[in-house]
């Protein structure tokens, strides 16, 4: 026996079903397309299932990646964290910026916007630290702060703060104006043609800045500091083993110091220089190639005075000789400290040079007193 099926049958059916049945069937769905991701820079793979959960919350405030260009406003600054890698920022006169980069496919680059910062960090599969090489051009007045672990950092003109800092790499600031600071563990450190205060530090290479014209504060622990024609009223530059030289402009108003515990000091003086200098060494010499006369003010410490003497200038060295010379005369070599012989109780000074005489301040007087009133006895005693 057949069954019809009426009209009348189908309607008895769909009123039976329950309505989670009825609504399951109305709000189906069809398969969700596959989720696609921004390409990498300088890359065009994808990331897997496995980084999905990872990007999710960084994804959401992100801009699109670099290769690329952000149209920015005047008060942003740029901030760059960079685990391996080379930075290297350039400036124009735009209100972009521009951002390449090279790395591994493994790799992508997060753009995030936070207030007034833009920030640049490199993420990776599998945790691993990331490789990027960054190639920026960013405007003249864009704030920089670079950062990185193993990473050379290189800036060009910039005309805004500057705030750069590496474990292990050279740090390069060619050309700007306005604050700087520069630190490195295991790298170099170059400052050159630079307006405003520079401090620069490096714990086992050396620090150079050329042209400077402002406020410097330089030290090193291994490593010497080398100051070349600086155009400043504040200077200080400290070592712990290598040498210290300066060779700039004094001013009237300045104040000048410069130490060093294993090296010499190499100081050039411009003629003429109205320069107060206090010079201290425990085991080293003193050399002049112009004419000086120390005064000792107490042990291992002499003073000599330039011109009006309004400068002031302290030199220290542990273990090195100084030297005093004239700009544009041949730099001295910290291997003579051999050349020398005691004079006034073991104070050093080097032969052949012109360190006039070595006087001292107090004692004299009061030897001359002395024996003035020995003269005095030995006349009443004749009497």
């Amino acid at each position: 026996m057949r069954l019809a099926v009426t009209p009348a049958v189908v309607l008895v059916v769909l009123l039976a079903l329950p309505p989670s049945a009825l609504a399951g069937r109305s709000e189906a769905q069809p398969p969700a397309p596959p989720e696609t991701w921004v390409p990498n820079l300088a890359a065009h793979g994808s990331d897997d299932a496995e980084s999905e959960d990872d990007d999710e919350d960084e994804d959401s405030g992100s801009l699109p990646q670099p290769d690329t260009t952000i149209v920015v406003r005047p008060g942003t600054s740029l901030e760059i964290e960079n685990f391996g890698g080379d930075i290297d920022v350039k400036t124009w006169d735009r209100d972009l910026v521009k951002i390449a980069a090279e790395h591994s496919t493994r790799d992508r680059v997060v753009i995030t916007r936070t207030g007034s910062t833009l920030q640049l960090k490199a993420k990776s599969r599998h945790w691993i630290p990331a490789t990027v090489n960054y190639r920026i051009t960013a405007p003249r007045w864009m704030k920089l702060e670079l950062s990185g672990v193993n990473t050379d950092i290189d800036i060009q003109d910039s005309r805004a703060e500057v705030r750069a800092e590496t474990v292990q790499g050279d740090i390069t600031l060619r050309g700007g104006i306005g604050f700087a600071s520069l630190s490195s563990v295991q790298g170099a450190i170059l400052a050159q043609d630079v307006r405003g205060r520079v401090e620069a530090s490096s714990v086992n290479e050396r620090v150079r800045l050329t042209n400077v014209t402002g406020a410097i504060y330089a030290e090193s622990v291994n490593g010497g500091i080398e100051i070349e024609g600086a155009h400043s009223d504040s200077v200080e530059a400290s070592t712990v083993n290598g040498p210290v030289s300066f060779d700039g402009v004094v001013s009237d108003q300045g104040y000048y110091r410069f130490a060093t515990h294993n090296g010499c000091i190499d100081v050039a003086m411009p003629e003429p220089s109205n320069a107060t200098l206090s010079v201290s060494t425990f085991s080293g010499g003193i050399d002049s190639s112009f004419p000086v006369t120390l005064k000792k003010v107490r042990s291992k410490r002499f003073q000599t005075v330039l011109g009006n003497g309004r400068a002031t200038f302290e030199l220290e060295s542990f273990q090195g000789t100084i030297f005093l010379r004239r700009p544009g005369e041949t730099r001295a070599s910290c291997g003579q400290d051999e050349d020398t012989k005691d004079v006034d109780g073991g104070d050093k000074v080097l032969k052949g040079h012109k360190v006039l005489k070595v006087e001292k301040v107090d004692k004299t007087h009061k030897k001359t007193k002395g024996a003035s009133d020995d003269e005095d006895d030995d006349s009443g005693d004749d009497q």
